[in-house]
């Protein structure tokens, strides 16, 4: 099994590390980020960590890969499917994993159908915690040979549909949750913080709320939210446009995507120079900072 990965972030590095554990050797990456001042000298570190190979171009890499796996971002995932198209054929299976609406995976479906069979794939969990056995949820043609493969690597995948779109719907009501919670989040407690009740205030609401205690989910949603508020803006306008078409309110989607935005601006994933900070509280004191 050959896999190639369009985009070398977070996403496919923790894949990949996981994948190699269960005997996979031949996995490659494209990523035209690969000569950027900053986040080059990551993805050329994460290769030679992993011992994978690089390749030069989108063809390339496609050529000498059976499954193609888009790891990039939802406002380039038509884009590349376009470019990608050119060089899929019949034997392969294109996968997107991008968090974008479901409109966008049936339009990608539309570009790749007539030259492979297509996978809308989404992570419901944190790839960085479970690496290739994050939970996955899949829509598509290719669905079912996606999860044949997939389950001889020890891979958590599962199948909602024949339909394209229908896994990026569940991740889209997701989303309307989670990313409007983290910005809620912040807003508290960064108040917290400046009346120095920050303490108190995670005690107050980890009473409120159940499960693992709330400082292990704050860590996970502020580190991740200050390395990747860009990508969450479009990841937004996905939910937006899934809500309004849907005739649903979306008025705290709107409110998250602009919550997201405000902290975009703040460059916090160069603040942290592209590495996730060791605790939430670090995100609170950088966005203090950074709020002139």
């Amino acid at each position: 099994m050959k896999i190639g990965f369009i985009g070398f972030g977070e996403a496919a590095y923790h894949i990949t590390r996981g994948l190699l554990t269960e005997g996979i050797k031949d996995i490659r990456a494209f990523d035209i980020n690969v000569d950027h001042p900053s986040l080059g000298f990551v993805i050329k570190n994460r290769v030679e960590e992993l011992g994978i190979t690089l390749d030069k171009s989108l063809e390339n890499l496609i050529k000498n890969s059976d499954v193609v796996i888009c790891a990039t971002s939802a406002k380039y995932a038509i884009k590349i499917a376009k470019e990608a198209a050119e060089f899929l054929t019949n034997s392969m299976i294109y996968v997107d994993m991008n968090a974008t609406s479901p409109m966008v995976q049936k339009e990608i479906e539309e570009i790749t159908q007539d030259r492979c069979k297509f996978v809308d794939a989404a992570v419901v969990e944190s790839i960085p915690t479970f690496q290739h056995k994050v939970p996955i949820l899949v829509s598509g043609s290719g669905a079912d040979e996606f999860i044949e493969i997939s389950k001889k690597y020890g891979m958590d995948v599962l199948k909602i549909s024949d339909e394209a779109g229908s896994a990026s719907a569940i991740k889209v009501a997701r989303s309307t949750f989670m990313k409007g919670l983290t910005t809620l989040l912040i807003e508290s407690l960064v108040i917290s913080k400046k009346y120095n009740v920050d303490n108190f205030i995670m005690e107050s609401l980890n009473n409120t709320l159940t499960g693992k205690h709330l400082t292990i989910t704050a860590k996970n949603l502020l580190t991740r939210t200050a390395l990747h508020a860009e990508r969450r803006v479009a990841e937004m306008d996905d939910v937006i446009k899934t809500l309004e078409e849907s005739d649903v309110n979306a008025l705290m989607s709107h409110a998250t995507k602009a919550k997201l935005s405000y902290i975009a601006e703040m460059k916090l994933n160069e603040h942290f120079n592209f590495e996730e900070p060791k605790d939430y509280g670090d995100v609170v004191e950088a966005i203090i900072k950074l709020d002139k």
